[in-house]
């Protein structure tokens, strides 16, 4: 990992002391290339909807197999991105990162219906930046539960 994201104990302890330390935005799900397309990797969690995400995002890769999805199979990746650069990417990353945890009782945060309203309410997934702030601004309570 990145000196950004595994940084050494004395920096560690700067950062906690700081209290600047960040939670990386790890996603893991499955990947795939775009023909003609050499600077996006399109990620899903679902095989429904694919999200475009430029490879200068993206700060590692780590191919974790492949999986079986209906008739056909998908490589599974973990993506580790970038440190956010603005104040924009810190708060998109922050609702990343709360969006992914576990919500009390142990449900996942993707509850029924927040694909749906993804999908209805954010259909362009070209920008990702700008995807995200349509889900957050459309679909954060059903995806929140």
């Amino acid at each position: 990992m990145s000196a950004q994201n595994r940084p050494s104990p004395r920096e560690f302890l700067d950062r906690l002391r700081e209290d600047t330390l960040t939670r990386p935005v790890v996603l893991i799900g499955m990947v795939r290339s775009v023909e003609g397309d050499n600077d996006r990797i399109e990620f899903s969690g679902d095989c429904l909807s694919w999200i475009p995400i430029p490879v200068g995002m993206i700060e590692e890769v780590e191919n974790l197999g492949v999986k079986s999805c209906k008739d056909h199979a998908h490589h599974v990746a973990k993506i580790l991105l970038v440190a956010p650069r603005s104040e924009e990417e810190t708060v998109l990353s922050r609702l990343i990162v709360e969006y992914r945890s576990p919500l009390p009782g142990g449900d996942v945060a993707r509850l029924d219906g927040c694909a749906d309203c993804m999908n209805q309410n954010c259909p362009d997934k070209s920008d990702f930046f700008t995807w995200l702030q349509c889900v957050a601004k459309y679909c954060d309570a059903t995806c929140a539960g």
